[in-house]
């Protein structure tokens, strides 16, 4: 009889830790629709910062570096669009 106690106490604590467990992970998880919004707000901080390097770079007179970072700003652009195909910047 003491061993069938154990036993269904053994069962009531993984249950328990199971459902700890799981609550904790769905409060803590990053859902994808969070990480698209953070992620299509680092390529926009992205895309300014590689534009205030194109016009420094084509003040300068840097013709080399402003085709380069062309191609940056032009990746950038096609990853924001792999997000979030309906933003602005892929009209």
């Amino acid at each position: 009889m003491e061993a069938s106690k154990v036993n269904i106490m053994s069962l009531w604590t993984v249950v328990a830790a199971t459902l700890t467990a799981s609550l904790w992970l769905f409060a803590n998880i990053a859902w994808a629709s969070d990480i698209e919004r953070i992620e299509s707000r680092l390529i926009k901080r992205d895309l300014r910062d590689l534009r205030a390097e194109l016009a420094l770079a084509e003040e300068q007179g840097r013709d080399r570096a402003a085709d380069l970072i062309r191609e940056d700003i032009q990746d950038a652009i096609d990853a924001l669009c792999d997000i979030k195909p309906d933003d602005r910047e892929c009209k």
